[in-house]
């Protein structure tokens, strides 16, 4: 951080100058804006204003200084330009040389790749000579293509990578709302910039290489993947059929070429393509997702379908009607939609008003509307009215023959309709309200309660009928489920509807009815009837504008709507003067001019029903005989675009003189109202409701003149007695006076304190406005920001951040987008289409925000916050401008000045990133959009500066790698920049020949700059100290190198070798710091390797890779060899695992070319690491085309290291590849399983024919097949034993003589085959006891000690033995086995007179202590013995194989809790560590000690678990070897004697059938009762026995009990009479003691019984027992340290509570007192001493009680002392009577 700060003052001192002036203009347009703030608070707006222009005006002086070095500058800048023009010439005459002489090559020579290697070699090495530093970018990337046609793509950025076009905007209606003469009408006023908006071309700016950006999707390739080998059918004939002779001949001298990779390339694919990634989906860093403009509705509004079916009357009908539905709350009865005018009337009908509504628009004519609600609210109706021919008589006299009906008489119906024809001729532009009805459209719980064929009854029309009557008549209706209403309210008829919901999702149609599909809906029109896509259809359909308040749908303004909806509410003429005015009826027209009141008014009123699209004017319904009308009519009017302070709604009142009283006319005029549509704040009137008076009084200009008429006339002096109601519906009037008064300054081109002071009031414009009006808003925002005062450009900042926020903030819950709101991320996108030559907004944006940022404004965070919108609006705005001016060259094409700022800015913002980094989201934010920014100016302005900016913004975020978070964000700054579409070019991939790893490291590094840096932090993290810092950066270059490998401009080999050859450093860094990436979690290492292997597979291999690591040091080359063993190892996918092979097997087969000295030497250091990353390739499974390269390899290396496999000490090599190559030779397929036995004949003859024997080979072959017996798992041999068979007959007829005098080869492999047959026997027998895991660890044993003569062999099974016992989770006996292992590595050290050395164990007492068991194991063969073969010749027989055994033995028993065992083998440890000085090792030692003895003490305190001991007993014949035998069990601590039953159950239940299978009881048994097809067994559970009081006192804790234990005892209960149990004086017990042929523990878990006697116990004696055993159980507890309360409570309750203290009472009264005549005088004595020692250990324990408890138990100490003294008294006499018996006998 203090880097950062020192960097900011750095900067900060180099642009004083420059943004001096700046910040002095800042100042003083502070102190004007606080003066102007201050006389605010004294006097009027006009003085505030005039304090705001002597602001603006000491502005003015500055900005002529400014024009000056304007000027100056634009003539310095042509000077350069006219420079640059000149340069631009000749460089062009050079280049159209330099193509002219390509022709000519070209014409010599065909295009290949490799020529084009050759042309660019001069290029390259003068790119060499150049300094770094003095490199000029640009000129790098603009001159590259030129050097290499063909490899444009890799060397140069195109032409067309970024371009600007212009697009219509899309439009929901198929034509456009804005005419040709609305933008003429709307030129020079307010909303001319609105009109604009919807107007204009979208300018957008394509990336047409963007689809390069990120990771690409996967491309197809024509190979299929080959299966894996255990999918690939068993092809039949024996191995001799396939071994072809080819394989078996001799490598030639050509094939050892390390070159020959090409090979390997056939059926190969792209690496990335193998294995699952993090980033599975592909998708891009670049969040940027909108590709098309922004369009969105409320994400819960609702969209309702209403079709007008029917209207019926009972008695039928006879005149025309008509209808205007409406959404209606019933709780806040508010209108929620415009009305729709509907009527269902036939032609005949509508003939009969004459010439009235003949000329209907179809749109009017529409059946049916598309209403849209917000919520699903039960509190929503659908309401209709309808409406009638005005009649002279009231409503219910004009609704008396309705209720008649069909019983009508004809006289009656004559005389209806001659009234209604006459009425409709004369009154049939006069409507009077009839009827009205409505339902709700939802549940309380938002469901959809209408549908198809809706039926509504009408309620008769009442003078009184208001919204609170409908909404209480509606409420009764649904509570009741029905019309509801008396009399003569219901009107005996039905208005039928189809009501639906549109819907567009498929799933949502299929499951109701209720829906309609809203794309299959063609013919609506929107509310300013233009047609709306898709068109065409027969149906024609309203969409009708919903009445929202402001605060629930701020959708944004995306077409043209300017319309004003009316609403007549209430006109009182009752007093009125003149004529009796009570048919009352107005008369609405739009007017703008006042000069005559008979005008007709504009033709901008939206008609009706039956009516054109517009009319000139609109009239209200009449109600009979009413002086107070309450109306429901709806007037809609479009609002002119050139709309003026003189445009105004004319309201006429008229009584319609229906009674025709002679003399009068039919319309009588009462008067005139009016409306203006401009306030003085030059806004529209808002949405309220209007109170007017009433004028009665005729004159020219009718409104200008009222006030200074005299004895202007008034109805009701002048009263409001009319009452109308406004809404606005307009996406180009606000109604909020601030916002307009921006507009009206905006329009005026004012620059002063007006335009400043609308400005600040911008932000108080409530956020709904900020949102509708969001585009038009910012465009002027911009033009001001960069065409005004500085006052004003300053203020403009603050604005946008401030719209920019509050339409975020009210937008986010309809939008899917996050942080990156649709709307913003649309604006710039399409509406953003700078143009202002004055000065480009990316200077002034940047230099503004720069100025907030050195202030630490409350803006900044705002800023910050949406620093997104702003980097691209800045992107656009270079681009724009790079498109207008056609600029050749970046470097020096944007001001210093800007360059300045933009770096200022950054520097500031990672400041914060850095000191924000705990608020994590938004530093994060942050960051990843200055990263998208610095991607995104690679584009657009010289890249050397982007560098520097990048450079700065990752090296000084964290330079130590000491924050997770902090290394996160710079892992995803390089993510995002490194998905740049052109990040090849961008590193100007020259190539650099190697000379030194440091050089390869550091100027690749320095070169390739943005490589470098990735690689610079990728290797900066593994310095780190938690895993979420050094896994950081991993992933990102993992992405970067998948993007490479899967682009389609590298697919072709050269390319990719060069774009891979970037990366050698990767591979540097990963050697350096090889140990810390092998030390890393599994998921992790995946990525590592997946990058090394990619750099492998793909670099440069002679001139890159085969040159650095002929360089790189021994010790780095391990460590390449050890990553390279984990490529092969860290993948499980077998794809995955087949290239990362593939590649393993590239770089081997080099490096036996390269270092064939080194590795064939004796003692080599790298061959162990190259024979690991070798022979790891064969440890997963494989596919057969990869086994064939890997076979062909593996000739190679026999052919090549005989000497190290044959000849030198370490028999390993050939052990481990000879292992591998059998378990092949037994594979299924017939291919693989021909090459393997083919690689088995070779090792035996290279053997023979390297030594004149194959004496290893024998050995190996042994060791190697029994390794495959246990450790493979195989259970089938048969193909190997085919394949071992046929290569013995190989070896006869290749070698039939004998040339040793020991049998030819032939004879000596038959003989071998022999052997390996009876190893592969006794493996298969251990296969077919895979069910009992006691039977197979026994085999295993038994087969180890059948090769006493072959140490190796038996130290192989034993071996496998304990990876076995690891299987089964055996810890002590998988340390038993190790014990065993170190046992005879000792006792072979003492043959070979090793064991002098200091630290090596001299004697087998110490292994006895620990496993006893081990003292019975068979003695080693005498090494003088041994023939060719030799002994001993693993590796485990050394000082290192005894220490790395005892080690893991360490590791064994600590996991079986076996601390007593740890101990004892640490102390072996700390002898041979500490006679070596080895104090390293000493202190893990003893700290792994410490560790070991604290869980040990832990443990005892805790209680102790040991192992348990169960007996089993086999009876059956068809138990085979196994029938009469008993063994004992070891078992854990936990397993009780049911889970030990269920488990035998199921094993041999499993394996031999449940029928066959029978546990039987404890008890003695006779085999002639026991049916012989059956095979029985029996359980019971055993304790460890001792023998004599001394043997159990040398075992003082549970430990001491359970090791080294062999005698083992359970007891069985009976009586003479054959029961069980009995009475205590009759019950007798037998006890069995078994002796198991070895102590446990041992290497097994179960042990053969040797021995087994039986004691019986009489009744006296069983007595003693029990009673002995309930005092020691008290004893115990007594000297337990400390003191157990639980147990101690426990044995104390069983011993003196009356409840259960029979049991000693019951032994007293049965053999003492005067029975005791009747038994041994010596056991009486025995139970009278017991006795009383017990009743002595009670009275101890109730003491101790006492002392441990609290008052919570004294009431349980009570009991226990009560119980001990009726114990006492009844036993006392007994004893007493026992005394003096036994004395007086």
């Amino acid at each position: 951080m203090e880097a950062i700060s020192a960097g900011l003052g750095e900067g900060g001192g180099a642009d004083k100058e420059e943004a001096g002036e700046d910040e002095q203009e800042e100042e003083e347009e502070e102190e004007a804006a606080a003066a102007q703030e201050r006389g605010a608070t004294e006097s009027s707006g006009e003085v505030e204003t005039e304090a705001l222009a002597a602001d603006v005006s000491a502005d003015d002086g500055k900005k002529e200084e400014a024009a000056k070095k304007e000027e100056a500058a634009k003539k310095e800048e042509a000077a350069k330009k006219e420079e640059a023009a000149k340069k631009e010439e000749a460089a062009k005459k050079e280049e159209a040389a330099k193509k002219e002489e390509a022709k000519k090559e070209a014409t010599k020579k065909p295009k290949k790749v490799q020529h084009v290697i050759v042309s660019l070699s001069s290029a390259e090495d003068k790119f060499e000579e150049a300094e770094e530093d003095k490199l000029d970018l640009e000129e790098c990337f603009s001159s590259a293509a030129t050097k290499a046609e063909e490899l444009q793509d890799l060397m140069a950025f195109p032409s067309d990578d970024l371009e600007v076009v212009s697009i219509p905007i899309p439009m929901r209606t198929s034509e456009s709302s804005v005419t040709e003469e609305l933008k003429g009408e709307a030129r020079g006023t307010l909303i001319e910039e609105a009109v604009r908006v919807f107007s204009a071309n979208y300018t957008v700016v394509k990336r047409n290489y963007e689809g390069y950006g990120g990771l690409m999707p996967r491309p197809s390739n024509e190979a299929t993947p080959e299966p894996a080998d255990e999918d690939l059918p068993w092809v039949a004939g024996g191995p001799e059929a396939s071994l072809d002779p080819k394989i078996l001949s001799d490598v030639k001298e050509g094939d050892k070429e390390a070159d020959k990779w090409a090979r390997l390339e056939s059926g190969r694919y792209d690496l990335f393509e193998t294995f699952p990634m993090a980033r599975a989906d592909c998708t891009p860093t670049d969040r940027r997702r909108l590709k098309v403009p922004y369009q969105l509705k409320a994400k819960d509004s609702i969209e309702l379908l209403v079709r007008a079916r029917e209207l019926r009357f009972h008695m039928g009908i006879m005149e025309p009607f008509f209808c205007r539905a409406f959404l209606f709350n019933i709780r806040t009865q508010e209108r929620l939609s415009e009305y729709w005018h509907f009527d269902l009337s036939s032609p005949e009908h509508l003939e009969m008003l004459g010439h009235r509504r003949r000329y209907p628009d179809p749109v009017n004519k529409s059946h049916s509307a598309v209403f849209t609600v917000d919520t699903r609210n039960d509190q929503i109706f659908i309401i209709v009215h309808v409406l009638k021919v005005l009649r002279p008589v009231d409503i219910d006299t004009a609704a008396e023959p309705f209720f008649k009906g069909i019983g009508m008489k004809d006289k009656e119906k004559a005389k209806l309709a001659e009234d209604l024809s006459y009425a409709c001729t004369k009154f049939g532009d006069y409507l009077m309200p009839f009827g009205w009805c409505g339902t709700p459209l939802f549940t309380d719980h938002g469901h959809l309660i209408v549908g198809s064929n809706t039926q509504l009854k009408l309620y008769k029309y009442k003078v009184d009928t208001t919204a609170e009557v409908m909404a209480d008549t509606l409420r009764k209706q649904v509570k009741e489920g029905k019309a509801v209403g008396g009399g003569k309210r219901v009107l005996p008829s039905d208005l039928v509807l189809d009501i639906h919901q549109l819907e567009s999702d498929p799933d949502v149609l299929q499951n109701s009815g209720i829906y309609v599909d809203s794309k299959t809906l063609k013919g609506r029109h929107n509310t300013m009837l233009l047609p709306v896509k898709p068109t065409g259809g027969s149906e024609v359909c309203r969409e009708l504008v919903p009445l929202r308040a402001h605060t629930t749908s701020p959708v944004p303004h995306l077409e043209y709507v300017n319309v004003l909806f009316v609403f007549p509410e209430l006109l009182n003429m009752s007093k009125f003067k003149g004529v009796d005015a009570k048919n009352l009826m107005v008369r609405v027209r739009l007017k703008d001019n006042d000069r005559d009141l008979t005008d007709v008014g504009l033709k901008m009123v939206f008609g009706e029903s039956s009516e054109p699209k517009l009319v000139s004017e609109a009239r209200t319904g009449v109600l009979f005989h009413q002086k107070k009308a309450c109306m429901f009519d709806h007037i809609k009017v479009l609002i002119p675009g050139n709309l003026s302070a003189f445009h105004h709604l004319l309201f006429t009142f008229y009584h319609v003189n229906v009674e025709e009283k002679k003399g009068m006319e039919l319309e009588v005029e009462l008067g005139y109202a009016t409306l203006y549509l401009m306030t003085e704040q030059h806004h529209v009137i808002a949405n309220q409701r209007h109170e007017l008076p009433v004028a009665q009084m005729h004159i020219s200009q009718y409104c200008s003149a009222v006030e200074s008429t005299p004895n202007f006339k008034w109805v009701d002096s002048r009263k409001p007695i009319f009452s109308v109601s406004t809404y606005l519906a307009s996406s180009v009037h606000a109604q909020d006076q601030h916002l307009m008064e921006f507009f009206r300054q905006c329009h005026t081109d004012s620059d002063g304190a007006p335009l400043v002071m609308s400005l600040r009031k911008l932000r108080e414009v409530d956020e709904y406005y900020h949102a509708k009006f969001f585009i038009c808003i910012l465009n002027l925002l911009f033009k001001v920001m960069v065409t005004k005062s500085a006052a004003a450009r300053k203020e403009s900042f603050s604005d946008m951040l401030a719209v920019i926020t509050s339409v975020s903030n009210k937008l986010s819950s309809l939008d899917d987008d996050g942080e990156r709101h649709s709307l913003l991320q649309s604006y710039v996108n399409f509406s953003f289409a700078e143009a202002f030559p004055e000065r480009p907004l990316y200077e002034e944006l940047s230099k503004r925000w720069l100025a907030e940022a050195k202030k630490q404004s409350t803006d900044l965070t705002k800023s910050y916050e949406f620093a997104w919108f702003l980097f691209e609006l800045v992107v656009k705005s270079l681009t724009l401008e790079s498109e207008a001016k056609q600029l050749k060259t970046r470097k020096g094409a944007h001001s210093d000045e800007f360059c300045t700022s933009v770096r200022e800015l950054l520097r500031h913002m990672l400041l914060y990133i850095v000191q924000n980094q705990g608020a994590n989201e938004f530093a994060a934010r942050l960051n990843e959009s200055v990263s998208i920014f610095l991607k995104d100016l690679f584009a657009v302005v010289d890249r050397a500066f982007v560098f520097e900016l990048l450079h700065y913004h990752v090296t000084h975020m964290d330079a130590r790698c000491s924050s997770a978070v902090l290394t996160g964000f710079k892992a995803r700054t390089l993510e995002i920049v490194c998905d740049y579409e052109h990040y090849v070019p961008l590193n100007n991939p020259l190539f650099i020949p190697v000379i030194s790893v440091a050089q390869a490291k550091e100027q690749y590094m320095k070169r390739y700059r943005l490589v470098g840096l990735l690689l610079s932090e990728l290797e900066l993290s593994l310095t780190g100290s938690c895993s979420e810092v050094v896994h950081a950066v991993t992933p990102v270059v993992r992405d970067v190198l998948w993007k490479h490998d899967v682009d389609e401009r590298y697919q072709d080999a050269y390319r990719k070798m060069r774009v891979a050859s970037l990366y050698l450093p990767l591979l540097v860094i990963a050697v350096e710091h090889h140990e810390r990436i092998l030390g890393l979690p599994r998921e992790q290492q995946r990525d590592w390797m997946a990058c090394i292997m990619f750099v492998m597979r793909n670099a440069y291999r002679d001139d890159v890779l085969r040159r650095w690591w002929k360089v790189e040091s021994l010790k780095g080359l391990c460590a390449l060899l050890r990553l390279l063993t984990a490529c092969s190892a860290v993948f499980d996918e077998v794809p995955a695992v087949r290239e990362g092979s593939f590649v393993v097997i590239d770089v081997l087969e080099a490096f036996m070319a390269d270092f064939y000295d080194e590795l064939s030497s004796r003692g080599s250091m790298l061959m162990p690491c190259f024979f690991d990353a070798f022979i790891g390739i064969f440890a997963k499974r494989q596919t057969v085309s990869l086994m064939s390269a890997l076979f062909r390899t593996t000739r190679r290396f026999i052919d090549s290291f005989s000497d190290v496999l044959f000849k030198y000490d370490n028999a390993e090599y050939c052990g481990a590849l000879l292992y591998e190559v059998l378990r092949n030779t037994n594979e299924r397929n017939s291919i693989t399983r021909s090459e393997a036995g083919a690689i088995t004949y070779m090792l035996i003859k290279t053997n023979f024919l390297a030594t004149n024997n194959f004496a290893r080979m024998k050995l190996q072959s042994m060791i190697a097949v029994s390794k495959l017996a246990s450790k493979s798992g195989i259970k089938e041999f048969a193909m190997l034993q085919q394949t071992l068979q046929h290569v013995a007959r190989l070896a006869g007829r290749e070698f039939p003589v004998d040339l040793t005098g020991k049998g030819s080869l032939g004879d000596q492999v038959e003989a071998l085959t022999t052997r390996l047959f009876k190893v592969i026997r006794d493996s298969m027998r251990i296969n077919d006891f895979a069910f009992d895991p006691e039977m197979v660890a026994e085999l295993q044993l038994d087969v180890s000690r059948a090769y006493v003569d072959s140490p190796d062999l038996r130290i192989t099974w034993i071996e496998n033995l304990a990876r076995f016992q690891e299987t089964q989770s055996n810890w002590i006996e998988v340390g038993q086995c190790k014990l065993l292992v170190a046992m005879l590595v000792t006792r072979c050290m003492a043959v070979l007179h090793r064991s002098q050395d200091a630290g090596i164990p001299k004697s087998h007492e110490q292994f006895d202590l620990m496993a006893p068991a081990l003292a019975t194991e068979p003695p080693l063969p005498d090494p003088s013995s041994a023939g060719e073969e030799g002994l001993f010749n693993s590796a485990v027989w050394s000082e290192h194989g005894l220490i790395e055994t005892l080690e893991v033995a360490v590791e064994a028993f600590k996991r079986g809790g076996a601390q007593e065992l740890c101990i004892a083998v640490y102390e072996m440890l700390l002898e041979y560590h500490q006679s070596r000085r080895d104090y390293a090792t000493l202190t893990k030692l003893f700290g792994d000690l410490k560790h070991v003895t604290s869980s040990l003490v832990s443990a005892v305190k805790g209680g102790r678990l040991v192992a348990c001991y169960y007996r089993v007993a086999f009876f059956g014949k068809e138990w085979a070897e196994l029938n009469g035998r008993e063994y004992v069990y070891k078992e854990g601590a936990m397993v009780r004697l049911a889970d030990f039953a269920q488990r035998l159950k199921e094993q041999y239940t499993q394996a031999y059938g449940g029928d066959k299978i029978e546990l039987l009881g404890n008890k003695a048994l006779s085999e002639y009762t026991l049916d012989p097809a059956k095979m029985y067994y029996q359980i019971v559970s055993v304790l460890p026995h001792f023998d004599d009081e001394e043997d159990a006192a040398a075992r003082p804790t549970e430990w001491d009990r359970n090791h080294d234990v062999r005698n083992f005892i359970y007891e069985t209960p009976f009586t003479m009479e054959g029961r069980v149990k009995g009475d205590i004086s009759a019950q007798m017990k037998r006890k069995t003691i078994l002796t198991t042929a070895q102590p446990f523990p041992s290497v097994l878990k179960r042990l053969q019984v040797a021995d087994k006697k039986e004691i019986v116990l009489t009744p006296i004696e069983n007595a003693i027992e029990l009673i002995f055993s309930k005092r020691d159980a008290l004893k115990t507890e007594l000297n337990r340290q400390p003191p157990q309360l639980k147990s101690l409570q426990i044995n104390l309750q069983g011993a003196v509570l009356a409840q259960v203290n029979a049991g000693p009472v019951e032994i007293a009264r049965n053999f003492l007192g005067h029975k005791s005549v009747d038994f041994n005088k010596k056991h009486v004595e025995t139970l009278s001493n017991g006795i009383k020692d017990f009743l002595t250990v009670c009275k101890f324990a109730l003491a101790l009680n006492k002392s441990l408890i609290g008052p919570d138990q004294i009431e349980f100490q009570n009991e226990c002392e009560a119980g001990y003294d009726r114990l006492h008294n009844e036993v006392a006499e007994l004893l007493t009577w026992a005394t003096a018996l036994a004395d007086e006998f």
